[in-house]
């Protein structure tokens, strides 16, 4: 996996620098601290998604109309293990699992095929939240298309952005 290149997508930017601005100084904002009402343009975009332990679950609690769009489906209140992705459920874990282990930011260029969809190349950016520093209990992610492509993903498709720039 390649590092360093940085976001190109402008919502994933302008979530990141929401994200920054309700962490203030702790290493996570809890969900608490976001308020729809200061960012109603980005509302569309959110995705929500519950982390819960023992055993560790992802489930989509809030997706966002243009998430809904690109993806073909409104998949709220399933989790990752269910029938959504099929064979493709692990490779889309391992961000949110990085997420999990490491509480910070994660940002990825890929090539990603949806319901019914053409294979595309996106940006997808995942952000923890937490009550404390210590556990995320909810992530923060959006993804945005870059351009479609027909190429199928291998994994030396797969580039971690610096969520930063």
């Amino acid at each position: 996996m390649r590092h360093g290149k940085s976001l190109l997508v402008p919502h994933l930017k302008s979530i990141r620098d929401y994200w920054l601005d309700r962490r203030g100084r702790r290493r996570m904002p809890a969900r608490s601290d976001l308020d729809p009402c200061d960012v109603p343009a980005l509302i569309p975009y959110f995705l929500l998604t519950d982390v819960t332990y023992d055993p560790l679950s992802f489930r989509y609690r809030l997706i966002g109309t243009q998430i809904t769009q690109i993806s073909g489906r409104d998949a709220t209140g399933r989790t990752i293990d269910e029938d959504l992705y099929g064979e493709k459920a692990e490779r889309v874990k391992r961000a949110y699992l990085q997420v999990v282990a490491s509480r910070e930011p994660v940002a990825v260029r890929e090539i990603a095929q949806f319901v019914r969809k053409d294979w595309l190349r996106i940006e997808a950016l995942l952000l923890p939240l937490g009550e404390t520093d210590e556990q995320v209990t909810m992530i923060l992610s959006s993804v945005g298309v870059l351009e479609k492509s027909e190429a199928r993903f291998t994994d030396d498709t797969r580039i971690e952005l610096d969520w930063r720039r």
